[in-house]
């Protein structure tokens, strides 16, 4: 009996290839299957999936910061403005952002860890309850027995 390696499963090209970026030789017929595999050039950029869901807003909104910042508004010889680079001051930003996304997740946190606190607590409980149970039906018989009176003895 002869021993096969089971089947691969061979993408399409579709599903492996950004488009933008498909080699031509990939297009040619393959004899050899070893050469199954498609040729690409490196993505060099992201690409969005056709099919991709839409990404949310985030909740509340957030300016970015300046990159560039004109040099000098006065005209030059080449009529663009040059740019020089902005002072990098993002600690603040990132700081704002970190405190805003605080103020926004710190109810909700609170009131989870107050859900899991509970049910903590609750399942504990019940799982005492059995043993506590016993030990209060064994107190109860204890203090039923010392304030009973003695039973007179048995004559003989």
């Amino acid at each position: 009996m002869s021993s096969r390696p089971p089947p691969r499963y061979l993408p399409t090209l579709t599903e492996v290839v950004d488009p933008r970026t498909v080699s031509l030789a990939a297009s040619a017929p393959i004899s050899d299957p070893a050469m199954a595999q498609p040729v690409v050039a490196p993505v060099t950029e992201p690409f969005a999936e056709p099919f991709a869901e839409p990404v949310p807003e985030p909740a509340f909104a957030v300016a970015p910061p300046p990159h560039a910042t004109p040099a000098s508004q006065e005209p030059t010889h080449n009529a663009t403005p040059s740019y020089s680079a902005a002072p990098v001051s993002a600690a603040p930003d990132k700081q704002a952002l970190a405190q805003q996304l605080i103020k926004l997740v710190k109810p909700q946190l609170e009131a989870e860890l107050r859900n899991i606190a509970q049910e903590l607590f609750e399942a504990q409980f019940s799982a005492l309850l059995p043993s506590m149970h016993l030990h209060i039906e064994e107190a109860v018989r204890e203090a039923i027995e010392q304030a009973l009176p003695e039973p007179p003895d048995a004559v003989n």
